[in-house]
């Protein structure tokens, strides 16, 4: 899958999960959960491709996934593939705004130069609404290192999206808040219908 492609099912994907489970964000739950949800999204969109995604896939072949670049064995967030081949499109890591991301920033070297993924995105995610979520792509430049594609892109449309959904819960709330009684009062409308 080229970069053009792999934004948009980013970002439709984010779209979503902003939309259905933004909860999970509010809430600072688990990154896992916040991936979870993230991935299926993506799935839904790649399936036809031949395209898999998945969370903390460890295997690279039948071998533990491992990196020189820190020592050790890895468990990217999400990973867009195909399974049982070299065909690795995208690895994702997912943190939380004011996280430490510097090992991060290690792996994803080493996914794009020991592990051959074409593109890497270190996603940040923030509870605030205004800051949303921050995306630095990753890719290998002319030399074959990995280097940043695009740094620090906010995604606008999920921004707009948030942003609505707030204003329209704050509108929502303040309608309770006005007229507290008027739940009360449709119920009270239908009961005496039903009579």
């Amino acid at each position: 899958m080229e970069l053009s492609e792999l934004k948009l099912v980013v970002n439709k994907s984010i779209k979503k999960l902003m939309q259905n489970d933004f909860h999970l964000i509010k809430v600072r739950s688990s990154e896992r959960s916040v991936c979870h949800h993230l991935a299926v999204y993506m799935a839904e969109q790649v399936k036809s491709l031949g395209f898999f995604v998945d969370c903390e896939y460890n295997r690279n072949g039948t071998y533990p996934k491992s990196l020189v670049a820190v020592d050790g064995n890895v468990y990217p967030d999400i990973i867009i593939h195909k399974r049982g081949s070299n065909r690795n499109s995208l690895v994702m890591e997912v943190k939380y705004a004011n996280e430490d991301n510097k090992r991060d920033l290690l792996k994803m070297k080493g996914y794009i130069e020991e592990l051959e993924y074409k593109y890497g995105l270190l996603l940040t995610v923030s509870h605030d609404p205004k800051e949303s979520f921050v995306q630095e792509w990753w890719g290998r430049n002319v030399d074959g290192q990995a280097s940043k594609v695009i740094s620090s892109a906010h995604v606008d449309l999920v921004h707009k999206s948030v942003k609505s959904i707030f204003k329209l819960t704050n509108r929502i709330n303040k309608k309770k808040n006005e007229f507290p009684e008027r739940k009360n009062t449709k119920r009270l409308i239908k009961k005496l219908k039903k009579n």
